[in-house]
């Protein structure tokens, strides 16, 4: 048998070097103790004002791309800052005041900007208007903007922003020799839970040292930051003890997501999919090193998986109400699925990209994407076991060879999302060992996941043979010796319409042998609500009851009793209650 713990040979993904950013960097010496939070941010905050900080300076550092995130952390901390700090980064954190101004086209921007100096724009002015070209030129990147988020995708405005006229302000400046494309300041609080705000926008005076230079570099920046914009029009929620935003990991992955709906053919988002693809066991919500600008693949993904972009103005509406991980599964469960099924699916995906791209099925541009890095490649033995561990909403990537031209990518997932960095251990087990609990993978090959919290696991394996067309087969997490007395009662129970509505009520089952499961829902009095059948093969299941589907408007306040049958033996049975 060949067994083999990831631990012994991790590391084999070659990121960008030993490059980090300048906060991750910053964040290190924090975990170390050499630095304290508060020093931290005021070094970062000091490169962004222009200073020099004697502990980095000698380093290289990755770009930072979007100063959104520090500013507001800075300005929640302003207070905690000597006087003799605030008077160093007043400056650089203060609304800027420059001399030249530019209405866009439709009146909606209002484009600040000077002719002398650090910050100049140039002067030329090709069109003859009067007003530099590269002024008018940002002004139709804000107004193709709007035009894209607000009127085609339906996304509501940015709050007015009173300041200097009734037009939202963007100021061009000469940021980019700091590492950063553009950022949103958020400014007057418009109103409580939700938490909206006014804001205005900072882009570059000529993208000449960003990644994707020039006129293409402000014109994602302009998508991206307005994308900021009309974020803080739905919940700008943050942590009052560190300043972070809340939601920051969906806001910069939503952003950087624009960027690429407004300006389809310039492509900025590919500098940042090695942050996402080379560190697959980090949390889904994990912020740091540029991930959750890499993380902009996730809608990518629901793009093309759900048919559309009209999960988008969901989520928004639902960031209202949820913070983004509840708000996610809100917007994917009114889209008929959940965060469950489609996190395990998503990485599956991300096998699918470079030389395994298949941009019909999968990524349109999945062939211009990094390959995942993974934690292990070898020759299946029979058996063979992979012992490791993942952290919540994490993944694991495995290729295995089974000798006869077939690869096998394993990827299990922690898909619990309650719970934000657990790491929890597993096994995946591949043998030619048929087991009621086992998956049959190949003809030769059957595999399992074994896991103490079973129920919050998948794993789906990506099988590419010779000539064939590539097959995704879904595991379910199970336990060594699993017996129907193992499994929890269906959930949830209650069903409290208020918490539960998009939800069905699920009952779990296990299957020794494939075939039709019958499903029946009944009042206590016995009047029959549902009855439906779905095949299963064998192994681990759920069955799922659509409350909120029952009678057309939905199941009535009561106990109701659920029961599975096999082949017109009942199989297992429950009662649930309906809180409407």
């Amino acid at each position: 048998m060949r067994r083999v713990w990831i631990f012994l040979i991790t590391g084999m993904c070659a990121a960008w070097g030993q490059s980090v950013t300048r906060h991750e960097a910053l964040q290190q010496q924090v975990r170390s103790g050499t630095i304290t939070p508060l020093e931290a941010l005021y070094s970062e905050a000091l490169h962004m004002a222009g200073e020099s900080d004697a502990a980095l300076k000698d380093a290289e550092y990755l770009p930072e791309r979007c100063g959104f995130g520090l500013r507001h952390r800075v300005r929640q901390a302003w207070h905690d800052f000597s006087p003799a700090q605030r008077k160093v980064l007043a400056p650089a954190f203060a609304r800027p005041s420059l001399p030249e101004h530019h209405i866009s086209s439709e009146g909606r921007f209002r484009i600040h900007y000077t002719l002398t100096g650090w910050d100049a724009v140039s002067a030329e002015d090709l069109t003859g208007s009067g007003v530099p070209d590269w002024v008018e030129e940002t002004a139709a990147a804000m107004e193709r903007s709007y035009a894209v988020q607000v009127t085609q995708l339906g996304l509501q405005p940015p709050p007015p922003d009173p300041v200097d006229g009734p037009e939202w302000d963007v100021y061009i400046l000469d940021i980019d020799a700091w590492g950063y494309y553009g950022w949103t300041d958020h400014d007057v609080r418009v109103t409580r839970n939700p938490d909206t705000y006014t804001s205005y926008i900072t882009l570059d005076n000529d993208y000449a040292l960003t990644l994707t230079k020039g006129l293409d570099g402000m014109r994602v920046t302009a998508a991206h930051e307005f994308n900021h914009m009309i974020q803080l029009g739905y919940h700008g929620r943050y942590d009052v003890q560190d300043g972070f935003w809340d939601d920051l990991f969906m806001m910069e992955a939503s952003s950087t997501w624009m960027e690429d709906v407004v300006y389809d053919d310039i492509n900025d988002y590919y500098y940042y999919l090695d942050s996402f693809f080379m560190n697959s066991n980090k949390a889904f919500n994990h912020v740091g090193n540029l991930r959750e600008y890499g993380l902009c693949i996730w809608f990518h993904f629901l793009e093309k998986h759900l048919g559309g972009r009209g999960f988008f103005v969901n989520l928004w509406e639902n960031i209202v109400d949820f913070p983004a991980l509840p708000a996610m599964e809100h917007t994917l469960r009114r889209a008929g699925t959940s965060l469950d099924r489609e996190i395990p699916r998503f990485y599956a995906w991300n096998v699918m990209t470079g030389s395994r791209a298949d941009t019909v099925r999968y990524y349109p541009e999945g062939k211009h994407y990094p390959e995942t890095a993974l934690d292990s490649a070898l020759v299946l033995a029979d058996p063979t076991e992979i012992d490791s561990a993942i952290r919540s909403t994490a993944a694991r990537y495995y290729r295995l060879e089974t000798g006869d031209g077939t690869e096998i990518f394993a990827v299990p997932v922690n898909v619990n999302w309650n719970f934000d960095a657990i790491s929890e251990r597993f096994v995946l087990k591949l043998s030619s060992a048929s087991d009621f609990l086992n998956t049959r993978l190949t003809n030769q090959w059957y595999a399992a996941l074994e896991t103490d919290d079973f129920m919050r696991w998948r794993s789906t394996l990506v099988l590419r043979a010779p000539g064939e067309e590539t097959d995704f087969i879904e595991l379910a997490g199970v336990r060594s010796g699993l017996t129907q007395d193992d499994l929890v009662s269906c959930y949830p129970n209650p069903h409290v319409w208020s918490e539960h509505e998009l939800y069905p009520v699920t009952i779990p089952f296990i299957l020794k042998n494939p075939g039709r499961v019958r499903l029946v829902v009944t009042s206590v009095s016995g009047f029959v609500v549902e009855d439906r059948e779905e095949f299963f093969n064998r192994g681990l299941h759920q069955f799922e009851w659509n409350v909120n589907r029952t009678g057309g408007s939905g199941a009535a306040s009561g106990i109701y009793v659920i029961r599975l049958f096999r082949e017109g033996k009942l199989l297992r049975q429950e009662k649930a209650a309906v809180i409407r």
